[in-house]
């Protein structure tokens, strides 16, 4: 079972490990989705939209979170705990599965925030705008921020395991971290395409997907790709 968002406001789901995937409809673009657990997910995207299911995906409700500003990046921790990101700095957290997202946590950059990760429940990073990594350690409750020495705006990162992070972002940017993102170094990969998505299967291998079909992968944990 899995899902996908898209940014004509469908919402994809299939059953059968990818050959079938049938569609939600919705009037937003959505960017981002995710699920607390097998029932309670929620996606989210432009003006706001946060869309939220508790029948594992057959049907879905809307509600608005942060005004109108677009959100970018969703985040469960627990069966309870989960985190939204968006422009202008911000982030709200849910402790009752997306119910409501009214709890505001003030963070200290007003940019862009694109993708929230959690290692565990306690700690986590934001990635954002002019490489800049926002990192906490108790479950949300304070961030320090840092940054790549990068300044292209970093779109996702992957934990490829308890220590070493990794994020991707415009002009083909690929930044590494091995101390749960308080330094960073970047790679070289010879690509300026945007990078939008990274992902881990073991600590070894990974794929960065980007702009016009680009698909990088790595098989030594990040040094070449």
């Amino acid at each position: 079972t899995g899902f996908a968002t898209l940014v004509n406001g469908k919402i994809m789901k299939t059953t059968n490990g990818g050959l079938v995937w049938s569609q939600y409809g919705t009037p937003y673009d959505l960017y981002t989705i995710a699920f607390a657990n097998s029932s309670t997910g929620v996606a989210a995207g432009e003006w706001g939209a946060v869309m939220r299911t508790t029948n594992g995906g057959s049907s879905w409700e809307y509600q608005q979170v942060g005004g109108n500003i677009p959100l970018n990046s969703v985040w469960f921790t627990d069966n309870n705990t989960g985190y939204i990101t968006g422009t202008s700095g911000i982030l709200r957290k849910t402790t009752n599965a997306g119910l409501n997202w009214n709890i505001t946590i003030p963070l200290s950059t007003t940019g862009e925030l694109c993708a929230i990760r959690f290692l565990n429940p306690s700690t986590g990073i934001i990635t954002g705008g002019s490489g800049v990594v926002l990192k906490t350690t108790d479950a949300g409750d304070s961030w320090i921020v840092n940054y790549t020495g990068n300044y292209n705006k970093l779109n996702s990162a992957v934990f490829a395991d308890a220590n070493t992070l990794f994020a991707v972002g415009d002009a083909g940017t690929i930044v590494k971290s091995t101390n749960t993102g308080t330094s960073w170094n970047l790679s070289s990969i010879g690509s300026t395409n945007t990078l939008n998505a990274i992902r881990f299967v073991d600590p070894n291998t990974g794929f960065a997907v980007g702009d016009s079909g680009t698909v990088m992968k790595t098989t030594n944990g990040g040094s070449l790709w």
